[in-house]
């Protein structure tokens, strides 16, 4: 990555875990989690699935003097660390850091050496017990790596470069719920997508819903979108793209072949993100295909759900609150109504980098997220839910950056925060039920579909654009539902 998108230099960096590590009484880093790796040295690669990252280890040590350069030691092999490459990382780090490369299997000899010279090591706790092994307990410290903070809080260029990945994603999924929506599942549409008269795909011998695609075939369908964007590079996770019971299991994983159809009597749950050159994307959307069809039970759920996440969305607290404290608030709305869901509301969301993040989070059952304070900058997805066993399930999650928000007071010196939204695709209006919401409630779904419009208009025309104006429309008040 270049220095612009990733917002600071490899000098800079390396100068962050000087002070760490000075902090902690260690002189070594030793380095192991592949995202901050790439962090480390604003590289990507791709190594593993889903996550641009390389197979590597790293080993950055601070000067034993004043005057002294930093040493910053990437374990990676020859063929996927170019001359061109590792030239721009040294460009990066400057003259206070000596940048070398070594192979991947050097890292042992190379701990082996710290130890030797008599250097205190910080191991990270989730390193691997071979390179513990290593350390004699007088020369180390085994505790989090400064890194996963460090990366938690991104930039503003990360920032930047975050907003503008989910604006290209918006545009994507945009097009794909319109695609849905004007051609009843794909069952109108011919082998290009296209919209037909009569239904290209539907034989004369198909019972009505028959010919509308299956789960993986709509994961696809998504994928062609998020392809035409500008510096794609791949899904951020596998796609999880289940209707009616199949939406009810979180991580559901439709199979080409034997997976559901999509059909007109329950609820398409659609979770998916991207990987783009500027950042990371991860968004959940539930729809139904005809939702003047929708229970009263489904509909309400829905609301609820929506309710939850406009709770979180909307919150203000004093910097320092973690988020195991925030999620009760997400939950409480569907609290009220004896309702819930089996997983945290939030995670950290990588710049470019791996869709689940830490050290950060949002949930009541990791008390990890206890540990950690929110603090400007970092991420989070907020996807509360409601899963309803053998019939639904229903996940509404944007993402998220905390920012400082301008209060009339600060109590104790301290600063509040709050929640900007990255993501900024259109909810299901027609499944919103009006009456459960408060006026606050509705002037939020008003205002986030009015910026979807702002935003997304320009980039879109034809049906799609017909599709946002009317998914974008303000709602109005009006009764209960029954």
């Amino acid at each position: 990555l270049s220095d612009a998108i990733a917002g600071c230099t490899v000098a800079a960096k390396v100068a962050q875990i000087e002070q760490a590590l000075e902090h902690a009484g260690a002189d070594v880093l030793v380095v192991t989690a592949l995202d901050e790796i790439a962090w480390l040295f604003n590289t990507r690669g791709s190594d593993i699935a889903f996550c641009p990252v390389t197979y590597a280890y790293a080993l950055v040590r601070r000067p034993a003097a004043a005057g002294a350069k930093a040493l910053a030691c990437w374990f990676v092999d020859e063929a996927k660390a170019c001359p061109e490459l590792l030239s721009a990382v040294r460009t990066s780090a400057g003259c206070a850091v000596d940048v070398q490369r070594s192979d991947y299997a050097d890292v042992t000899e190379a701990v082996k050496a710290e130890v030797a010279a008599g250097r205190t090591v910080l191991l990270p706790l989730a390193c691997c017990t071979a390179l513990h092994e290593l350390v004699p307990a007088a020369q180390k410290m085994a505790q989090a790596s400064p890194i996963a903070l460090l990366k938690a809080c991104k930039n503003e260029a990360e920032v930047a470069g975050m907003r503008e990945a989910h604006l290209r994603d918006a545009v994507a999924l945009s097009k794909f719920l319109a695609w849905l929506e004007r051609t009843d599942g794909g069952a109108l549409a011919d082998q290009d997508g296209n919209v037909t008269a009569v239904g290209a795909k539907r034989k004369a011998t198909d019972a009505p819903g028959t010919a509308r695609v299956d789960e993986a075939r709509a994961a696809e369908v998504l994928e062609s979108f998020r392809k035409e964007q500008e510096d794609y590079v791949g899904p951020s996770f596998e796609t999880i793209s289940a209707y009616g019971s199949n939406g009810a299991v979180i991580h559901y994983k439709p199979e080409a072949g034997s997976c559901a159809r999509l059909g007109d009597e329950s609820l398409y749950l659609v979770d998916s993100g991207g990987q783009y050159g500027c950042g990371t994307t991860d968004v959940t959307r539930t729809i139904h295909l005809k939702p003047a069809a929708a229970s009263y039970h489904m509909r309400a759920c829905w609301t609820r759900v929506l309710q939850a996440h406009i709770a979180c969305d909307t919150v203000v607290f004093p910097e320092g609150i973690t988020g195991y404290q925030l999620d009760a608030i997400a939950r409480a709305p569907l609290w009220r109504h004896g309702l819930d869901y089996r997983h945290g509301t939030g995670h950290g969301v990588g710049a470019f980098l791996n869709v689940h993040e830490g050290p950060h989070g949002m949930s009541l059952s990791r008390i990890s997220t206890n540990e950690v304070g929110l603090v400007p900058g970092m991420t989070l997805s907020n996807e509360p839910g409601y899963y309803e066993d053998g019939a639904f399930g229903i996940r509404l999650e944007n993402i998220m950056v905390v920012r400082v928000v301008d209060t009339e007071h600060a109590f104790d010196g301290k600063r509040y925060l709050g929640f900007e939204h990255l993501t900024l695709v259109p909810f299901q209006r027609e499944l919103v039920d009006v009456a459960l919401l408060s006026e606050r409630e509705r002037k939020w779904v008003d205002d986030y579909h009015a910026k979807c419009y702002e935003v997304l208009a320009p980039k879109l025309s034809g049906p799609d654009l017909a599709w946002l104006e009317a998914n974008c429309a303000p709602i109005e008040p009006k009764c209960a539902s029954s």
